[in-house]
């Protein structure tokens, strides 16, 4: 009687331990506040002609569409970070496509072909 009562409290906690050992020492389930990737600016830009006699190639970005409500200040600085972060993806084979964070907003640049046409006027103004 005693071995089979000690066998049935032995199966009876390894069900126990089984069933709530994994949700009490298991993996922590991540919090889902927002997922990462939605929260992402994908900024495309090309390489065009400049026609400056000392560097031959510009940048031309398509403007963030969360830049449209930032102050210009703040809007000219952030141009000037994407300008320089596309001079390091083309100069590093290796930083391609790679997420970047720029005041706690991610941004992903994506290289499109130079087809001749224009983008925009120039600056970055919303007076369509």
């Amino acid at each position: 009687m005693k071995k089979t009562t000690l066998s049935i409290i032995h199966i009876i906690v390894a069900a126990c331990a089984f069933i709530f050992g994994s949700k009490l020492f298991g993996q922590m389930q991540p919090v889902l506040i927002a997922d990462p990737v939605s929260r992402m600016e994908i900024v495309a830009y090309r390489l065009v002609p400049s026609f400056d006699t000392y560097c031959q190639i510009s940048v031309e970005l398509v403007e963030p569409s969360t830049s449209m409500a930032l102050p210009d200040a703040y809007k000219e600085e952030i141009h000037e970070i994407l300008i320089e972060r596309v001079v390091f993806e083309e100069t590093n084979p290796f930083s391609h496509n790679e997420p970047f964070r720029i005041d706690d907003k991610l941004y992903q640049l994506v290289k499109l072909p130079n087809t001749g046409d224009k983008w925009y006027n120039g600056t970055w103004d919303h007076n369509e």
